[in-house]
């Protein structure tokens, strides 16, 4: 393998003058070193070694030419865009104190220079109060493309499947080959993860190996189906941090780990009206790779197929196996739309491909949906549980039930309705592992309740929407909306039982000269929130008005509104007055103007009888090239 890609790196110094093959020829080498370097640690990079190579070699191959047919004879193609914007904050109040500074401002740009299809973003900002530079290069990616193949040169991200490689950022080199058939592949190997050493003058400083991984995805795509199998491993570098076993300092859960996961995924259609998902996950973790080895195979680990990949996965005292599945049916059928979901994770499903990962769950998720009378009338309806603990070996459990339904109807060419409701429900149970303690310390009829403590909460929201076309005329629509929504959640355990309920009725009339660009909105709220012995009222209108100048450069926009609020606690009722009055222009296609401004009148807070009055201003402006 060395010897052809030296001889292939020899072609590329006669064919581009030197600087690809002396590239190719040296990285590629480079690139055997660390994978050798890490042999002694990871047994299973011996087996992907010719791929990752063999991908290396096919990128630098595309690269070469994209560089000699797509850039080199178009020239540089030099371009720089980028954006300037300044903004500046007044404030003033009548009272004592001041919510925020009295002037701010902010100036903030960014500018990108490309060249030969290659970008360098730049950007910054400043302030009164601190300033903030950011140039990609301590974390630049490249992706150059050529027709179908796309290379990955530094740091990206690439989503193989959730349960193998999902998002996480390497520092590395990677290939997709999509071309014009129902095939493509993707590879990538990279650093995921830098060693930094322990250092005890830092607080902050999280200590960690340096872990490197790779991947590699298949996937067929006939006639709409899809079938996806990816292959994702990773494992830190035992040698690339010292820890002395006698340090405090040492976190107990810094361990060097190794992790090699299989997805499979799969998304199939069933003649015109059914569709099959399903997504399954297979992760062998190593959560210390000093642990010692074992021969001998439990019953748990023969189901597990990535236990079968010889040498990729290790079996040591540590070692640990977790599948996840997922899978729909939906049927498309003539008044009804079914659908049905499950999935399940084991508890400790992890990937070292994902930053984050929820597992110990099982969902079951179902929905109906029809139209009825020539789709004017439309029903869904949707329906799903959740549970944890799914071994039983924690403390406590959380199951979830959650429902909801909605109708919409167009009841003629002017009136809409829409009605929904939802319910969702958490049951919570504790239970606890040193039940004698608790025995001893209690009599004996209570006894019987010791070892448990249930939580119930239950949260609902409906809301009824309507919508009332005044006018049809295009050049003068009116319309009239109302909204009318309630909402309560409560909870229950076995001492408590609060609860809070929320109610709302809104109305809004809109007019639209389309002629002059005058718009008008009349509207008016009423909330009432009541939360145990609380109880607070709020209501009021609020008119609108926008107009637009001059080809509609010009936009201005002013509002006025006025509610009061009515509370049973002391201090909390009151008048809050608001006034805004806004701009907007544009000079051309390059400048931009903007005036915000906001006078609120309210309450003092903390006094029954005094009053208020701020005054915010905003004054901006943008330039972009």
């Amino acid at each position: 393998m060395a010897s052809f890609l030296g001889e292939t790196g020899e072609f590329f110094d006669q064919w581009h003058g030197g600087t690809l093959g002396t590239f190719l020829k040296n990285g590629t080498f480079e690139i055997l070193f660390q994978l050798k370097l890490m042999n002694h640690e990871s047994s299973y990079l011996r087996l992907a070694q010719p791929l990752i190579l063999l991908g290396f070699w096919v990128f630098s191959l595309t690269l070469a030419q994209a560089q000699d047919l797509s850039n080199l004879d178009e020239g540089p193609n030099f371009k720089v865009s980028g954006g300037l914007n300044v903004n500046q904050v007044f404030y003033a109040t009548t009272s004592d104190v001041q919510r925020r500074d009295p002037y701010n401002y902010f100036l903030g740009g960014n500018i990108s220079v490309s060249a030969f299809g290659l970008s360098v973003p730049l950007s910054f900002s400043y302030s009164n109060q601190n300033f903030s530079f950011s140039q990609p290069f301590n974390q630049y990616g490249l992706q150059p493309t050529y027709k179908w193949i796309r290379g990955y040169i530094g740091y990206n991200s690439l989503n193989f499947s959730k349960y193998t490689l999902a998002g996480h950022i390497f520092n590395g080199v990677g290939v997709e080959v999509n071309p014009d058939l129902p095939f493509s592949a993707t590879v990538m190997y990279g650093r995921l993860r830098q060693a930094v050493p322990l250092n005890s003058e830092e607080a902050n400083a999280q200590p960690s190996y340096r872990r490197m991984g790779w991947g590699v995805k298949l996937a067929y795509t006939p006639n709409g189906d899809k079938y996806e199998l990816s292959l994702f491993g990773a494992a830190d570098d035992t040698t690339s941090l010292f820890i002395d076993p006698r340090d405090s300092l040492v976190p107990p859960d810094l361990k060097p780990q190794q992790n090699v996961a299989l997805g499979i995924n799969i998304a199939k259609r069933i003649g015109d009206r059914f569709n099959l998902t399903l997504e399954y996950g297979n992760s062998s973790l190593t959560r210390d790779l000093r642990s010692p080895k074992v021969e001998s195979r439990t019953l748990q680990q023969v189901y597990q197929p990535v236990r079968y990949l010889n040498g990729l996965s290790p079996r040591k005292t540590s070692t640990a196996y977790y599948q996840a599945i997922k899978g729909g049916f939906s049927a498309n059928l003539t008044v009804l739309t079914l659908g049905v979901g499950y999935e399940r994770i084991d508890p400790g499903y992890a990937t070292l491909g994902a930053y984050f990962f929820n597992a110990d769950l099982e969902n079951l998720t179902a929905n109906v949906s029809t139209s009825l009378f020539d789709n004017r009338v439309n029903i869904a309806i949707n329906g799903g549980g959740q549970r944890n603990n799914l071994d039983n070996e924690q403390a406590s459990s959380t199951s979830r039930f959650v429902g909801s339904a909605s109708v919409s109807g167009q009841v003629s060419e002017r009136l809409k309705l829409n009605l929904n409701y939802s319910n969702f429900q958490t049951f919570a149970r504790v239970q606890s592992r040193d039940q004698f303690a608790f025995v001893n310390s209690l009599s004996e009829f209570d006894s019987v309740n010791v070892d448990t403590l249930t939580f119930v909460q239950v949260n609902q929201s409906g809301s009824l929407s309507a919508s009332y076309v005044l006018s049809t005329n295009k050049d003068h629509p009116m319309a009239l909306v109302m909204n009318a929504s309630y909402s309560g959640s409560s909870e229950r355990d076995n001492e408590e039982a609060p609860s809070a309920t929320f109610y709302n009725l809104s109305t809004a009339y809109s007019y639209k000269n389309q002629a002059n660009g005058l718009g008008i909105t009349a509207a008016a709220n009423a909330t009432v929130t009541v939360q145990d012995t609380l109880r607070t009222t709020q209501f009021g209108p609020t008119v609108s008005a926008n107009k637009s100048f001059f080809e509609k450069t010009l936009k201005l926009n002013a509002s006025i509104s006025a509610n009061r609020s009515l509370s049973n606690a002391a201090g909390a009722s009151g008048w809050l007055n608001n006034f805004r009055i806004s701009g907007n222009y544009q000079l051309r296609e390059r400048h931009q103007f903007r005036l915000n401004t906001t006078v609120l009148n309210r309450p003092k807070p903390g006094e029954a009888s005094g009053r208020q009055t701020e005054f915010t201003a905003n004054l901006g402006y943008s330039f972009s090239f």
